[in-house]
């Protein structure tokens, strides 16, 4: 069974067993919560499939957070195929920032997602709030 987990800009398969690792760059409005990313996992079935956030470096300057709200399968799967998938209605997990009150400057935070099958993939994050 394939298993697929997608992001807006990138796109990675979860069906190795080794950890892979992407450092993403993005902005954030000091004060203000924003939405670093969105994860979307299905099977081959089109189901959702349930992804556990592991923080693995907390941000020194702030406060990581996430939530499940609805989605879409994308169609383009930058690994793998989104398939008879794409365009399904399915689940998200949403990644959130938050700047302590008053940080302007650099941040990091790094998660590590995981499916039900024990696949992982690791996320750095290097945040401008500005």
């Amino acid at each position: 069974m394939k298993i697929w987990i997608a992001l807006p800009i990138v796109c990675a398969a979860l069906a190795a067993t080794t950890a892979g690792a992407e450092t993403l760059s993005r902005s954030a409005p000091s004060g203000r919560t924003t939405k670093l990313d969105h994860y979307t996992g299905w099977k081959d079935d089109c189901s959702f499939l349930e992804i556990a956030v592991n923080v693995l470096t907390k941000p020194a300057h702030g406060e990581v957070s996430h939530r499940i709200a609805s989605g879409i399968i994308p169609a383009d799967a930058k690994l793998g195929s989104s398939g008879s998938c794409a365009g399904k209605p399915t689940k998200v997990l949403e990644l959130y920032y938050r700047p302590a009150k008053g940080f302007r400057g650099a941040d990091t935070l790094t998660v590590e997602m995981t499916d039900g099958f024990q696949h992982s993939t690791t996320f750095t994050y290097e945040i401008s709030v500005e």
